[in-house]
């Protein structure tokens, strides 16, 4: 390291801690304003480096509060699925009428772009996707089948030819966040 001669008039051997600081930060001022600012003290110079560094580290707590976690909010808390129905349906109780006849019902989900299927509940039957060829969109059985392509779910029925009602529970999940339908089929009418 090459060291460079300070201009105080004195000799290395009577230099002290503080000229030195100040011969460093003289430097930076000088080349900063040209000259030597006759107003500022060595005092005044390191107070005012102080209260930037004390001023830069407040502007940091400041942003790392406005990044911070909302108080009422846990971590794995997601958002309601949020769909709606694209041809207005009976709604009872939480549970979408379905006429004998059968139909198709498309649902769309506001708030998630792409659902999969979690599974269907008939009775005491458990109904999956197809795992196996990883198709965890499609489910089919003999009566009903169920889709869902980007954010759009589709339920058909086929008819209902049995005297009592069907009651079927679908689930559909995007990650940790789940939505169950609830569908009611009416039984066929003679």
């Amino acid at each position: 390291m090459k060291l460079r001669r300070l201009d105080f008039g004195l000799r290395p051997s009577h230099l002290t801690l503080g000229k030195v600081i100040q011969a460093s930060l003289s430097s930076h001022l000088i080349g900063a304003f040209g000259q030597w600012p006759s107003h500022l003290t060595l005092g005044k110079v390191i107070q005012a480096s102080l209260s930037s560094h004390l001023i830069g580290a407040m502007m940091m707590l400041a942003a790392f509060s406005l990044v911070s976690c909302e108080k009422d909010r846990l971590e794995g808390d997601w958002d309601a699925m949020v769909w709606k129905a694209e041809i207005p349906v009976v709604v009872n109780d939480g549970i979408h009428e379905v006429s004998d006849s059968g139909g198709t019902l498309t649902f769309t989900c506001r708030n998630y772009s792409r659902p999969w299927i979690s599974g269907a509940v008939y009775g005491e039957e458990h109904y999956y996707p197809e795992r196996e060829n990883k198709d965890y969109h499609t489910i089919m059985t003999e009566w009903f089948k169920a889709g869902i392509v980007e954010n759009k779910l589709t339920v058909s029925f086929e008819p209902n030819k049995e005297s009592s009602e069907r009651f079927l529970s679908l689930t559909v999940t995007a990650g940790d966040i789940f939505y169950t339908f609830k569908f009611k089929q009416y039984a066929h009418q003679k």
